[in-house]
C-alpha cells in the first residue's frame, strides 16, 4: 500500500518533477504530471488550472 503525502494548498509547487494526485471539484482525484515548471495532464498537454491542490506519494508499502 503507497503512503501519500498530506495535501498541499496549489500555490505551492513540488521540489520533485514527477506524477501527484491532484483535488478537482467533487472530490475527484486524479494523476497529473509536474514537470518542474507547470503541471500537465497524462497525455502532455499543460493544465489550464495550476493550482489544485495535491499530494505525493512518501513511500511504498510492502
Amino acid at each position: 500500500m503507497m503512503e501519500k503525502t498530506p495535501w498541499y494548498p496549489g500555490a505551492i509547487k513540488p521540489i520533485r518533477r514527477g506524477w501527484y494526485e491532484r483535488d478537482y471539484e467533487a472530490g475527484d482525484v486524479y494523476l497529473d504530471l509536474w514537470d518542474g515548471a507547470c503541471w500537465r495532464k497524462p497525455n502532455g498537454d499543460r493544465m489550464h488550472v495550476q493550482d489544485r491542490p495535491w499530494r505525493g506519494v512518501s513511500r511504498l508499502g510492502e
